[in-house]
């Protein structure tokens, strides 16, 4: 599913540990794609909504990035 960005937020490619140096800035406007959207059960807020988490992909087709939303 392909969306266009509504908002702001920074997000790490999979497998990366967020961190600010490591972050890219997405900004509104941009498209991508929805792969996934699961609760993240290593989240330090496993039971809170900070644990919910969006898989995607850039529209060039890098690789996959995951970011926390508060839904």
């Amino acid at each position: 599913m392909t969306g266009l960005l509504l908002l702001n937020f920074l997000a790490c490619e999979e497998g990366v540990a967020f961190s600010w140096e490591e972050a890219r800035k997405f900004h509104i406007g941009e498209t991508v794609y929805y792969l996934d959207g699961f609760k993240d059960p290593d989240s330090l807020f496993s039971q809170d909504h900070l644990s919910w988490m969006v898989q995607f992909k850039t529209e060039e087709g890098k690789n996959t990035q995951r970011a926390s939303f508060i839904l």
